[in-house]
């Protein structure tokens, strides 16, 4: 009974856990990457923001408005320093955020995206970046090494259903892998070949690329989760209608092939020592 009532609990727990990621699963962001430094051109230094939409609930599509907020701080203690802009209505998963220098000092930050729909809104933060050459007097806080904060939902559903909706290929998978640089990392995947081979020669499908060993120990994840794709195809199954071959007939016991040693009488002098003397 108590067994039981544990299963349960932990059952509970897993679906729930489930449709708060689902609740959360709407952007992946890809830029900016990060510890990259922006300097100051002028008055302003320009932070471009791209992001693609993960395949899950809610879709990028239904987004009413974004907003931009430029943030300083551990993920502890998020300081809001400026908003950048303000209920902007986008269709290119992309935004070029213009940061005014009197914005703060010289230091680490990163932004708040806050993304309103129909039924509520979700938050997402870009990985931590230097800006440098900054005239303001507001000093940042934080280190680069500091984790992405987490995002967070508040999204209204006529119905609570575990996770059914599947990974969006096309869009996610899209992207080469090294040119990839959001937390979640989409692999491409060998999908199922044909019936004949047209190819006479190979080429490369990717360009290669370098190999980075980390130095010393890191404090923050920079990348999450890989995700690949699933098959492309079908596995169909049939019964083997063959009739299994009996048991194996022929057999005889071992003792029928030993034979115990005897020394002959009439054995010949060469017969009797076939062996060498080592001594």
């Amino acid at each position: 009974m108590i067994l039981s009532k544990i299963s349960s609990l932990f059952s509970i727990l897993f679906v729930f856990l489930l449709l708060i990621n689902t609740s959360k699963a709407d952007v992946s962001i890809s830029t900016p990457a990060s510890s990259k430094t922006f300097t100051v051109s002028g008055s302003t230094v320009s932070v471009d923001i791209t992001w693609i939409d993960d395949g899950t609930s809610p879709s990028v599509s239904d987004v009413v408005s974004y907003t931009f907020v430029l943030c300083t701080g551990p993920s502890s203690e998020i300081t809001a320093v400026q908003t950048i802009a303000e209920s902007q209505t986008i269709t290119s998963n992309s935004y070029t955020a213009s940061i005014p220098a009197s914005a703060g000092a010289d230091g680490v930050y990163y932004i708040q995206i806050y993304a309103v729909y129909s039924n509520g809104h979700t938050i997402h933060y870009t990985r931590r970046f230097t800006l440098s050459g900054m005239t303001g007097t507001t000093e940042p806080s934080g280190a680069i090494t500091d984790s992405v904060p987490s995002a967070q939902a508040d999204i209204t559903t006529s119905t609570s259903t575990a996770v059914t909706a599947t990974m969006d290929v096309s869009a996610s998978f899209s992207v080469i892998y090294t040119l990839q640089t959001g937390i979640y990392r989409f692999a491409p995947m060998q999908m199922q070949p044909g019936s004949t081979v047209t190819a006479s020669t190979w080429s490369r499908k990717f360009p290669t690329s370098a190999v980075t060993y980390y130095t010393s120990p890191s404090s923050a994840a920079y990348q999450e989760s890989t995700l690949t794709p699933g098959w492309s195809y079908t596995k169909v199954s049939i019964i083997n209608h063959a009739s299994a071959l009996g048991s194996a007939t022929g057999g005889y016991a071992a003792s029928k092939k030993v034979k115990t040693p005897y020394i002959s009488a009439t054995a010949t002098t060469s017969k009797q020592k076939r062996f060498l003397d080592l001594d």
